[in-house]
């Protein structure tokens, strides 16, 4: 908040803390220098004494014993309001503030009108203070406010500027221009372990041990039931006023004090989400608290509240297993699954000028083509395929594709439409999903054989490339590709040279071996995979309707001031809508 800069902006601000002056010690001896320019005929002139002044009460409207810890067994009463310039909001309980927020409209916001201010400071508000009402954040916008909004139990009553004086301050002194997490809110510090004049009472009508309270400070109080007490009494102190566990020694010595019921909501948030306790995970949130607090079952609720964090779960580094077992794909014979993919862009080959690279890979046989293009266009592509691979061996059943814009556009969908092909598009990141990477592996180190220090030639041995891939036996089926796709063996020069070509002859009578044995081959390659694979991998028991994370790859960008190890891990939560061999999840945003 910005010092008053005239009378009238001083009346505001004194106005705002004279609604708490009862909560501040000397309220009149620190507000007086600026009281003084309220004087009739004073010159308005912002002193350093004044300004000490401001600092001050800013700092006492911020401070125990103004500020309260929440109760969430009551009521809480959220105070809202919009100007011209900003919306503010300020969070009481019984006439007490909990937290004060404020922010500048941005540009679009400034054109509302008044009643679109007033709702955008009460959606915002909400949003701010969203763990104190156990709902959801509230987004988009027009009439689905309305419907967001009816996820919070709230009673509405209009209040005008002057009995809603700390808001309407607020709202007209925001703070800079700030968004969402950057927004300054006036961050609730008054621990419950220094405010010793909300823990008494609390703990003297507390449901789990106010009875023990009772009885060590009254033995013959009659409201307990003494012989239960008694062999409780023995783990517990009172010490100037305050009820103490002494069951356990800590590294602080013997004595915890006791967290009463109705603030344990406020000490968890206390030593998990401020920046002072780091969000470190349930063990070393549990430790820090175990050392200075007690109340039954800490343990377990610190675990149960830390692990479902949602800034944890989003931010921190998992050092589990990773999800999901392997599912191998499986074909059965040639043509079944086709593979795509695009390397590149290369520097331009001379004379031709191609760029790029693309490769195409039948699943069961391993036959690839290797096909170079001048441009890497949905419509450049959707030709080529066509050309060169369905025109003469026809349309695979399925397409494997990543996510690039050029498998995903309105060119290439239709061909798969026209020709009954179904496209599907493997997950981001996840190269092992697609057949080709491994050959694209293979074909970039055979290129950076032979390409020398002369990169513009990297097309210059396609051709025999793509001969070499096919007439190598490949380990997952032990066969050449060759010999499955074509129904031969291909003759080459030093089988001519040794007359060997017997088993270069037709086979066509014993495709169908040929067939059994590589995917006999296959079947016991995919399991020797999964045996290696699984060990480093948990299985995943999502079901639909659960929701989800969705881990995130965030990189770098300087120019952007986007640190990729500062972005979340994962973003979410999204709907699972669809498992799928209990390892594809197919989720709804939003």
């Amino acid at each position: 908040m910005k010092p008053p800069r005239n009378s009238k902006e001083v009346s505001k601000f004194l106005g705002m803390a004279g609604w708490y002056q009862k909560f501040i010690p000397k309220y009149a001896d620190i507000c007086e220098p600026v009281y003084r320019l309220k004087k009739k005929g004073a010159k308005f002139y912002w002193s350093t004494e004044a300004q000490d002044s401001f600092d001050k009460i800013k700092r006492a409207l911020t401070e125990a014993p103004v500020l309260q810890l929440p109760n969430f067994t009551e009521q809480f009463n959220l105070f809202t309001d919009a100007s011209g310039v900003g919306i503010g909001a300020v969070l009481n309980q019984n006439h007490r503030p909990i937290a004060f927020a404020s922010r500048t409209l941005n540009k679009a916001e400034r054109n509302y009108t008044v009643t679109e201010r007033e709702c955008l400071a009460v959606r915002w508000a909400l949003n701010k203070f969203k763990t104190y009402f156990g709902s959801l954040p509230v987004k988009s916008n027009d009439y689905r406010w309305a419907l967001k909004l009816s996820e919070f139990h709230i009673e509405w009553e209009h209040l005008s500027g002057v009995q809603n004086v700390v808001a309407d301050v607020l709202s007209r002194n925001p703070v800079g221009n700030m968004d969402g997490s950057q927004i300054s809110c006036a961050a609730l510090r008054a621990l419950a372990l220094n405010s010793r004049e909300q823990l008494i009472p609390e703990q003297r009508e507390d449901p789990e041990l106010g009875h023990i309270y009772r009885y060590l400070e009254n033995p013959d109080d009659g409201s307990v039931n003494a012989t239960v007490c008694e062999g409780w009494s023995q783990d517990f102190k009172i010490i100037d006023g305050l009820l103490f566990c002494a069951k356990y020694s800590t590294t602080f010595g013997e004595l915890r004090v006791y967290i009463p019921r109705s603030l344990r909501e406020a000490i968890k948030k206390e030593f998990q989400d401020l920046p002072l306790a780091g969000h470190l995970g349930k063990r070393k949130t549990y430790l820090k608290l175990r050392d200075t607090c007690y109340f039954p079952y800490m343990r377990k609720y610190i675990f149960e509240y830390v692990s479902t964090c949602n800034r944890c779960q989003k931010f921190n580094y998992k050092n589990a297993l990773p999800a999901g077992r392997l599912i191998p794909i499986v074909s059965n014979y040639p043509n079944e699954i086709v593979t795509l993919d695009l390397l590149g862009p290369y520097p331009a080959s001379r004379p031709e000028g191609y760029r790029f690279l693309l490769v195409i890979t039948d699943h069961f046989t391993k036959w690839s083509e290797l096909i170079p293009l001048r441009k890497a266009s949905a419509q450049a592509i959707a030709n080529t395929l066509f050309e060169n691979y369905i025109s003469r061996y026809g349309a695979p059943i399925s397409l494997i594709s990543d996510n690039g814009p050029q498998f995903i556009s309105e060119v290439f969908e239709p061909l798969s439409h026209r020709l009954d092909i179904k496209h599907m598009k493997k997950v981001t990141f996840r190269s092992q999903a697609n057949l080709t990477e491994r050959v694209n592996r293979n074909l970039v180190q055979m290129i950076a054989c032979f390409v020398k220090e002369n990169h513009e030639n990297w097309d210059r041995f396609l051709r025999e490339f793509a001969f070499a891939l096919r007439t190598s036996v490949k380990e997952t089926i032990n066969k050449t590709p060759a010999e499955l796709f074509l129904g031969r063996k291909i003759i080459t020069s030093f089988s001519k040279l040794i007359n060997v070509t017997e088993g270069a002859e037709y086979v066509g009578r014993n495709i169908e071996k040929l067939f059994d044995e590589a995917r006999q081959n296959m079947r016991k390659q995919h399991k020797h995979w999964e045996k290696y694979y699984n060990r480093k991998r948990k299985e995943v028991n999502i079901k639909v309707n659960d929701l989800a994370l969705v881990q995130t790859h965030f990189i770098s960008a300087v120019g952007r001031r986007v640190i990729g190890k500062f972005m979340p891990k994962f973003e979410g939560p999204y709907r699972v809508l669809e498992v799928r061999n209990n390892n594809l999840i197919i989720w709804k945003r939003g």
